[in-house]
């Protein structure tokens, strides 16, 4: 499944990044100091997530992510 993430950057200087599209069983978001930051931080959720659903024995979607960096 192809998803956009998209980031923000926030009030206080720091980045969120999100996926836009609904993914099925879970949303996924990243924060971090840069844009780099926030994505470590979501595919770092990202992975928690899919070893919890599968331990459940749910089969998580498997994402292509395409990056939309702020300019």
């Amino acid at each position: 499944m192809k998803v956009n993430v998209y980031f923000e950057n926030t009030e206080m200087g720091a980045y969120t990044c999100y996926v836009e599209e609904d993914i099925p069983l879970f949303a996924l978001f990243g924060y971090g100091n840069t844009p780099e930051d926030a994505k470590k931080d979501m595919l770092e959720a990202y992975n928690e997530i899919t070893k919890i659903l599968q331990s459940k024995g749910e089969k998580p979607a498997e994402l292509d992510f395409i990056f939309h960096y702020p300019v």
